[in-house]
């Protein structure tokens, strides 16, 4: 990448990280041990406050991350877990013109995901948010009863959020607790604000788990694979090679990048400007593209300018879900709504600093390649029985892709951390 190439992977993936977060994803880090998956997972999800931070372990259940009861003073009360905590902190901080209180959960993989995450899985998705709650039933009222003690000055009621620290930032709490409460009940329970997000970190070394997260769940996250700081990424795109898949595209999917008037655009524009296409949140500060704002005139402008600038991504994409009905993977139309969301963001923010090339490998990378890997168990099945067409296709995809963007890419990663058996790079 040039320069002093340590500092600069580093600056990239927090650029990276801050582009997917704006385009409204939660972020997977996936790594080998040490290569600092989980400082670059506090440090994106660091705002005014710290984030709250869980570790995974075998066991750990949503409702523990939600409400558990714990041993005091002999007796026994339910206390806040760790997601509840953060989200009712994310709704106190906004509703005081603040930025809100992210979920970092690290070594997600040492936990079963979809029993820790499956009830969340809509609500992580920005345009259910408003209508699917998360805290509900014997939590809710004890967060009810907490921010009713808040909204009175109870500074013990602040410290059970872990928010003691700001109590100078939170000012004069009644009207705004009690606006978020008399949300609250006409939801009957407590969403994800829009400008939530969960960050989450993955060993490598135990990629077979990321591929049997259930597909609905982790197509809510943008997984980023975090190479070693000694590492170089290097994608450029030989466009000759991509005149060599014109016969190998699926053409409707190329064609609905191509059309700026297609529905894809039009769903992603509207989950970006959530607070007036979809359904308004309960404070005014909930910003869906948090950490930034986005124009919705800039929004519109860069709709008409996408399909012409970036046909080259196209082509891959249409390349990729060619491949992903030969291994048959149903990819469908939520995946290119979040590319849609993360080209719009990209365009309008104008991020200079992020090549073309580099643009493409974070878009494939992130966003569509780890999809993919829900083939993976099942190919090595094949290949244990014999051979496998699935995994020529992969092999086929691999080397396409090398030849494309090149081996020294995160795309190239990710196709490898499908741990397929004699699979290196070409």
């Amino acid at each position: 990448m040039g320069g002093d190439w340590v500092l600069s992977l580093q600056l990239r993936y927090a650029l990276h990280v801050r582009l997917l977060m704006a385009a409204q994803k939660n972020v997977l880090f996936v790594g080998a041990p040490g290569v600092g998956k989980t400082r670059l997972a506090r440090e994106a999800a660091r705002t005014v406050v710290e984030p709250v931070l869980v570790t995974g372990r075998d066991g750990l259940t949503y409702e523990r991350l939600v409400a558990y009861y714990e041993k005091v003073n002999g007796g026994f009360q339910l206390s806040l877990g760790e997601l509840s905590r953060a989200v009712i902190s994310s709704w106190l901080l906004l509703a005081c013109d603040l930025t809100p209180q992210h979920l970092v959960i690290d070594e997600i993989n040492r936990c079963n995901v979809d029993v820790l995450l499956g009830e969340t899985f809509t609500a992580m998705d920005i345009a259910h948010r408003m209508y699917v709650t998360v805290i509900r039933n014997e939590a809710y009222h004890l967060v009810v009863d907490v921010l009713e003690r808040i909204s009175k000055g109870d500074k013990d009621a602040i410290k059970r959020l872990g928010l003691e620290e700001y109590i100078g930032y939170l000012g004069d709490m009644q009207k705004r607790v009690e606006s978020l409460l008399n949300g609250f009940r006409r939801l009957g329970g407590i969403p994800f604000p829009y400008s939530f997000r969960i960050l989450a970190t993955i060993n490598i070394y135990d990629r077979a788990n990321l591929y049997r997260v259930g597909w609905a769940l982790q197509r809510r996250f943008a997984t980023l694979y975090v190479v070693a700081p000694y590492e170089e990424l290097k994608p450029k795109l030989a466009k000759e090679e991509l005149k060599k898949l014109e016969n190998r595209l699926d053409k409707r999917v190329l064609d609905i990048l191509q059309d700026p008037k297609s529905s894809v655009y039009g769903q992603a524009i509207r989950e970006l400007l959530a607070d007036k296409k979809i359904e308004e949140s309960l404070v005014e500060a909930d910003n869906p593209t948090m950490p930034v704002y986005v124009d919705e005139t800039l929004v519109e402008n860069a709709r008409n300018s996408i399909p012409g600038e970036y046909n080259d991504l196209f082509i891959l994409v249409a390349y990729i879900y060619n491949i992903a009905r030969q291994l048959r993977v149903e990819l469908g139309i939520a995946p290119l709504v979040d590319l849609a969301k993360l080209l719009l963001v990209y365009k309008v923010l104008n991020v200079e600093a992020i090549r073309e090339d580099e643009l493409v490998d974070l878009a494939l990378s992130t966003l569509i390649l780890p999809l993919l890997g829900v083939a993976a168990p099942r190919i090595r099945s094949e290949l244990l029985l014999g051979a496998s067409k699935g995994y020529q296709t992969i092999k086929k995809l691999q080397d396409t892709l090398a030849s494309v963007l090149g081996s020294e890419t995160l795309s190239a990663r990710v196709v490898e951390s499908y741990d397929l058996p004699h699979f290196t790079t070409s």
